[in-house]
């Protein structure tokens, strides 16, 4: 009898071995904002251009952890994007659709998105399709003037 139980013990603990290995064969993604050394970015914009940001590491990726960002005056939007060059200019993509300022005169509009601990977005599209060594800007237009910064994880 014991020696019944001993076997289906040992069955037992080797299937819950093996779930757990397939488990850690699927992969765990860490958070690289909730690991990572979190930098700062200041953004200063005044006119309608495209700004580098953050500018580009061999091999690495850029993880947007936090973003507070002040539109002051006018109309316009920003939009944040990827690419290679100063400018972002070779192999462009958007990271974010338009972000709108209110075109009422004299109001600004402050957004804060992220609290650090999580990636809002990232220049890293995923295992299959990773593209480090990218630089991030800002395309902005329209009259109004963009300050704030970005808490950012590059690895």
């Amino acid at each position: 009898m014991f020696k019944r139980i001993g076997i289906g013990l040992v069955a037992a603990l080797i299937l819950v071995g093996a779930n757990f290995g397939s488990a850690r064969a699927q992969g765990y993604i860490p958070d690289h904002c909730l690991t990572g050394l979190h930098q700062n970015a200041v953004i200063n914009i005044s006119s309608a251009t495209t700004t580098s940001i953050i500018a580009p590491v061999t091999g690495a990726n850029i993880y947007l952890c936090h973003i507070f960002l002040n539109q002051a005056g006018g109309t316009g939007t920003v939009q944040f994007e990827y690419g290679t060059g100063s400018t972002c200019a070779t192999g462009l993509q958007a990271l974010t659709g338009l972000i709108t300022a209110n075109s009422t005169a004299g109001t600004t509009t402050n957004i804060s998105e992220g609290s650090g601990q999580g990636t809002l977005v990232s220049t890293n599209a995923g295992a299959g399709a990773m593209v480090p060594s990218q630089r991030l800007c800002i395309l902005s237009t329209g009259t109004i003037v963009q300050g704030g910064y970005l808490t950012f994880v590059q690895e």
